[in-house]
């Protein structure tokens, strides 16, 4: 595969790009495209590379999509573009799920890179999981098998809310009254979600949402 290599991060909100000049490389010329100012993934990759990297053609791409992949085919969860890569007329290209490339990166992470939140330190070998809210809120495991580490990327920011409290069953009522009949994680847990569980806050309160 010839040099450089594409890299990108395709969220809901931004898609951010970078290009690998050789192999172990840092990600160069990196930029952040807003999503919404582009018709779907081709286009923002003809745009990235005219306008960020100076028109280079790269021999390989590997990027990771924020939503479901097939092969090469790909969905957006949070914004309108899906297709597929063959669209982008690069060589070899290799399609990930957002939080599957996170997963993968688990393993390699030390020092600055790892904060403990509590409890005994981690075990190494063990299962991992990597699960962050941003315009999504995006879910995925790391397993070890005999050869190291198998991924496994899903959807899991749909599974229902795990209401508990008192409050949490009563916000999760009040949203389904109001008009949404599934309540799922990600309807509350990320940037999206966030002014609904302002909302339904409001409505258990009885106070009209600001």
């Amino acid at each position: 595969m010839s040099l450089p290599w594409l890299v990108a991060d395709i969220g809901g909100t931004n898609a951010r790009f970078g290009l690998v000049a050789r192999p172990g490389g840092q990600p160069e010329a990196v930029a952040v495209l807003d999503v919404s100012q582009h018709l779907g993934l081709a286009d923002a990759v003809a745009a990235y590379l005219a306008d960020h990297a100076g028109g280079v053609r790269p021999g390989a791409a590997c990027l990771a999509i924020a939503g479901p992949v097939d092969d090469d085919r790909y969905r957006l969860t949070n914004a309108g573009w899906s297709g597929s890569v063959k669209e982008l007329g690069i060589p070899r290209t290799v399609l990930l799920n957002d939080f599957e490339a996170l997963a993968i990166s688990l393993p390699h992470l030390a020092g600055d890179d790892l904060v403990p939140l509590g409890g005994p330190p981690p075990t190494a070998g063990l299962t991992k999981v990597v699960l962050g809210p941003g315009t999504g809120l995006g879910v995925a495991g790391l397993v070890p098998v005999r050869e190291g580490w198998q991924p496994v990327p899903g959807e899991g920011g749909h599974v229902a809310v795990p209401a508990v409290t008192d409050l949490e069953m009563e916000i999760v009522r009040a949203l389904r009254a109001d008009g949404l009949p599934y309540v799922d994680a990600e309807h509350l847990l990320s940037g999206t979600g966030l002014p609904r569980l302002h909302r339904g806050l409001a409505l258990v309160r009885g106070i009209a949402p600001s």
